[in-house]
């Protein structure tokens, strides 16, 4: 049996750091290789759990760590399944991350680059597709935080320039979705991308595909919490005690607003109905008058008395209750004239 350790995802990271921690010696390490410290322990984090739900799934190779020869840039993780080609950049950033138009930021400062770098991933998988005439695969990029910063979408995925920016669950279940390719197809694309770049982290084979939905799997992070079969039915006994009194509430309002419009059916006529409906008042002193007349004053008594003023010394008193109803009100209760014209 070998003593070599199987590969895991995060090795070619691992390695990198251990080359530059041979060579600065007793110095203090750098903030470089204290980054890519912690992005190799957040890339193997997020490659067992890819690998666990994929298991799962099924019908999805997982490859890890992919490097072409003679290049030093790697793809972190590969998904090969029936929506196609999936290359996955695992960022372990600390803080509140935000989505722009150019790229993802931290603070006021944008990283422009990130999505560049996802951009020439996809290009590197679609060319070497391209060259065995399999071109018509489909091959996309995500950016996953794996610390689930906020500013992103936990449910979702954000996009930006065509790449896909999200947390851990959202990119898994968009690589392990359901597509057009079939079991054959996915095997060659796999065998293709296999021999074409070199794996430093490790491969999963497909198990059998269920369409089943993926479980939330637990991690060091966050547990999840089931509630307790018992708790069930109170809480459901609660909800409906709660709807019960709400609708009771509504009913009692209800019948509270019914008795006071029984007893006042209409609110009282105000002085700004009276001018609204000065119109029509001064309609009635012009016909009493026989001519043209002019509002001479407004008193306000038991009734609000309207005294019009026509030629000579014409005048027209128009009573309107203050008690009136707005609707179906206003009407005047009495109309006198004095020194007017006979009145027909």
């Amino acid at each position: 049996m070998s003593d070599v350790p199987a590969p895991k995802p995060g090795d070619y990271l691992r390695r990198n750091l251990e080359r530059l921690r041979s060579r600065r010696g007793d110095a203090p390490p750098s903030a470089y290789e204290l980054a890519l410290e912690k992005g190799a322990a957040g890339e193997l984090e997020f490659g067992m759990t890819l690998d666990q739900a994929a298991a799962v799934r099924g019908g999805c190779w997982v490859l890890h760590g992919l490097v072409l020869a003679g290049k030093r840039a790697d793809i972190d993780h590969l998904v090969i399944g029936p929506a196609g080609v999936t290359a996955i950049d695992s960022k372990a950033w600390s803080g509140r991350v935000w989505a722009g138009r150019i790229g993802l930021g931290r603070g006021g400062r944008a990283y422009p680059t990130e999505i560049d770098g996802m951009s020439r991933q996809i290009n590197r998988v679609h060319t070497r597709l391209a060259q065995h005439g399999r071109d018509n695969v489909r091959v996309e990029g995500v950016l996953c935080l794996v610390n689930q910063n906020a500013g992103i979408p936990s449910n979702g995925l954000a996009e930006i320039r065509g790449i896909g920016v999200g947390h851990p669950r959202a990119v898994i279940d968009h690589a392990l979705r359901s597509g057009p390719c079939d079991t054959a197809t996915i095997e060659i694309v796999a065998r293709l991308l296999s021999d074409a770049f070199v794996v430093n982290g490790g491969a999963q084979a497909p198990t059998e595909r269920t369409e089943a939905p993926i479980r939330q799997m637990a991690s060091s992070r966050r547990r999840n919490r089931r509630i307790p079969r018992v708790a069930r039915p109170l809480a459901r006994a609660a909800l409906v005690a709660m709807l019960a009194l709400a609708a009771l509430a509504a009913l009692v309002t209800g019948f509270d607003t019914s008795a006071d419009r029984l007893a006042k059916p209409y609110r009282a006529f105000s002085h700004r109905d009276l001018v609204a409906r000065e119109a029509s008042y001064r309609q009635i002193a012009r016909t009493r008058a026989r001519g043209h007349v002019q509002l001479l004053r407004i008193r306000t008594a038991a009734d609000v008395v309207l005294v019009y003023r026509g030629a000579r010394r014409c005048r027209v008193a128009i009573h309107v209750s203050r008690a009136a109803p707005v609707l179906g009100g206003g009407k005047p209760t009495l109309v006198r004239s004095s020194g007017c014209k006979r009145h027909s």
